[in-house]
C-alpha cells in the first residue's frame, strides 16, 4: 500500500529529491558520532556527582550543541561522498552525488550545513567552537583531500578517526563539566 501510493502518487516527485538530500547527510552514522558525546557527558556526570546517575534535565544548550556536532559530522560525510565519487561507481554503491544530486550542489550543502552546525554549537557553548573546526578540518578535508588524505593509508585512517573519537568525547564532557 505505501509503495503503490510512493510509487503511483504525484506528490512523489516533490518529496524525493528532499529525502535525496536527507540520505546524502548519511544519517545511520549519527548512532557512532552521538554515543561518543554521551560517554562523555556521562562520564564527566560520574565524576561530578558520588551517586547513580540520572541526567533528567533538559538543556537547550546541549540541544544546540547535539544538532551542531550532527551538522558538521553530516557536511564532513558529504566531502567523503564527493571525494569517493568513482570509486562507489565502480562499486556500484551511493549513487546520490553525480546521479541524483549534482557535485556543485552537494558542495554547497555541506558548507552550509557546516558553517550552520558551527553557528549552533557557539550558541550552545561557544568553548566547543574550536572542536567543531577541528572535527571539520581533520574528518573533512585532513581524510578526504589531498595532500594529506588519510583515508588512503591504513594506519592514518584509524587514527584518525580514534581523534575524532575523542574530539567527540571532550565535547560532551565539557558540555557537562562546563556548565
Amino acid at each position: 500500500m505505501v509503495k503503490k501510493f510512493l510509487r503511483d502518487n504525484p506528490i512523489h516527485k516533490k518529496i524525493v529529491p528532499y529525502l535525496d538530500y536527507f540520505f546524502l547527510l548519511r544519517p545511520t552514522l549519527y548512532f557512532a558520532v552521538w554515543v561518543m558525546v554521551v560517554l562523555g557527558m556521562a562520564t564527566a556526570k560520574m565524576s561530578m556527582v558520588k551517586h547513580p546517575l540520572w541526567i533528567s534535565n533538559y538543556d537547550f544548550s546541549t540541544f544546540l550543541v547535539f544538532l551542531g556536532i550532527t551538522l558538521i559530522c553530516s557536511g564532513t560525510f558529504i566531502i567523503n561522498q564527493i571525494v569517493d565519487q568513482a570509486s562507489d561507481e565502480k562499486n556500484k554503491k551511493l549513487f546520490l552525488i553525480g546521479q541524483l544530486i549534482d557535485v556543485k550542489d552537494a558542495q554547497r550543502f555541506s558548507h552550509i550545513i557546516s558553517g550552520l552546525g558551527l553557528f549552533f554549537i557557539m550558541i550552545g557553548n561557544w568553548t566547543l567552537a574550536p572542536f567543531g573546526v577541528f572535527i571539520y578540518l581533520i574528518w573533512g578535508v585532513m581524510y578526504n583531500k589531498p595532500p594529506f588524505e588519510l583515508k588512503k593509508h591504513p594506519i592514518f585512517g584509524i587514527l584518525t578517526n580514534t581523534v575524532i573519537g575523542i574530539i567527540l568525547f571532550l565535547m560532551g564532557w565539557i558540555q557537562v563539566a562546563g556548565s
